[in-house]
């Protein structure tokens, strides 16, 4: 089979599976004994049905806020525009939460986006390899010479976001709405699941300070109100956001 051949055969067998056109894919089949269609239309449901599940189980939250009958629509609608392009379906869904958001306010709460956002953190943070976390006394046992020099490492498993939503009360109902309050998500797994934080103020800002590589004195003149660094800073590596810090 020529390379332009087999290119029409994929191209069929893909609009067959996931496409307006089911039987698309007949003409290639040599040798029919006519169940041949009956054999594809259950090859195609069983595809569409086999993503739809893979997306209703990474947004499940996502799936409850919509009710099953608009997310299987929407989650249909996507996987047409987004057929799978790895055999392993562990990261399928990746662009799902931009699709939401490019869709018509009319359609969709505009929170979702960022609920399917955190949904998808959630689902890298878990499947993650493994990282060692900063010890809460590790700051201690650092010289004063070198405090204000060194440098976080973050935490393998961490996920960070900007939302415009407090989407915490959320993730633990999905049936109830974010009140907008601007905030960054935080994602990150210690011991078997990821853990989620919302971060505001102080602790924000030395969170944003660090990750992007600035040093304590660095985050120190970033933070509005100095009272709350040390306490602030303390939290965040309780929190098990640091791995390292480096001299």
């Amino acid at each position: 089979m020529r390379d332009a051949e087999l290119a029409d055969l994929q191209r069929d067998f893909g609009e067959a599976l996931l496409g307006d056109s089911p039987e698309a894919a007949l003409k290639w089949v040599q040798g029919d004994d006519g169940l041949a269609k009956d054999r594809l239309f259950i090859y195609r449901r069983n595809v569409q049905s086999s993503l739809l599940e893979c997306l209703k189980r990474r947004f499940s939250r996502v799936a409850v806020a919509l009710g099953d009958a608009e997310f299987d629509r929407l989650a249909l609608n996507f996987a047409r525009e987004h057929p799978p392009t790895d055999e392993a379906l562990v990261n399928y869904g990746a662009g799902f939460p931009e699709y939401l958001q490019a869709l018509d306010t009319d359609l969709i709460e505009r929170w979702l986006p960022s609920l399917a956002r955190l949904e998808l953190h959630w689902h890298q943070s878990f499947h993650e390899r493994d990282d060692a976390s900063l010890a809460n006394d590790a700051l201690s046992k650092i010289s004063a010479s070198h405090l204000s020099a060194i440098r976080f490492r973050c935490h393998r498993t961490l996920r960070a976001f900007a939302s415009d939503y407090n989407l915490l009360d959320t993730w633990q109902d999905a049936t109830h709405a974010p009140a907008k309050d601007a905030c960054l998500m935080l994602i990150v797994r210690q011991a078997h699941s990821p853990k989620l934080y919302r971060l505001q103020g102080a602790i924000r800002a030395i969170f944003e300070c660090l990750q992007a590589g600035g040093t304590p004195a660095d985050a120190f003149a970033a933070c509005e109100n100095q009272a709350e660094f040390t306490s602030a800073l303390a939290k965040l590596v309780s929190m098990g956001v640091f791995s390292r810090v480096v001299i």
